[in-house]
């Protein structure tokens, strides 16, 4: 497969999770965006058949569930499609970050090694994508806009920055 092309399915398979995700929640399947997810990284590991890569995104995985669920608990925002009394962030957020992870080595390369680049990028597209799941109706931010969005902006790009930076440590490299 060309180079090209894996880039395509990596940028494509990840966006088509991302929806799949957000309609499972709204047509009150929560699971579709998860399953989906499961086969997407699953296909992504043949194609690209990098072990290490699967480190990163387990680590992302549980990271960034980790820091939803903390939005969760602090009020800041709130999940449809996720888990009734208690606070951890749904299967589907999980399934988010994991194909989001997908792209670092791939549709994303080009932020490798450019730090403010990648900071600016999660500081913009970070909060845009939950505002966006706000509109869709599959979260609920509770804070005003402001704090939100400098938490939420705050978090995307330091997230982008120590996922590379976790990157470069495991020593993964584009297949």
């Amino acid at each position: 497969m060309k180079n090209k092309t894996k880039i395509a399915f990596n940028a494509i398979g990840f966006q088509l999770g991302w929806w799949l995700s957000v309609l499972g929640v709204i047509i009150n399947v929560p699971l579709l965006g998860p399953i989906y997810m499961l086969i997407f990284l699953g296909v992504h590991y043949q194609i690209f058949q990098n072990q290490k890569e699967l480190i990163l995104i387990l680590i992302a995985g549980v990271g960034g569930t980790f820091l939803d669920s903390l939005y969760t608990r602090s009020g800041m925002l709130s999940f449809r499609g996720g888990y009734e009394h208690i606070w951890l962030a749904p299967l589907w957020i999980t399934a988010m970050w994991t194909g989001f992870t997908a792209t670092l080595n791939h549709a994303l390369k080009w932020l490798d090694g450019r730090p403010i680049l990648g900071f600016l990028m999660g500081a913009i597209f970070g909060p845009l994508s939950y505002y966006s799941g706000q509109k869709l109706g599959v979260i609920n931010i509770e804070w005003s806009w402001i704090p939100a969005s400098l938490v939420l902006a705050l978090v995307w790009g330091s997230a982008i920055v120590g996922l590379y930076e976790i990157n470069k440590r495991l020593g993964v490299v584009e297949s």
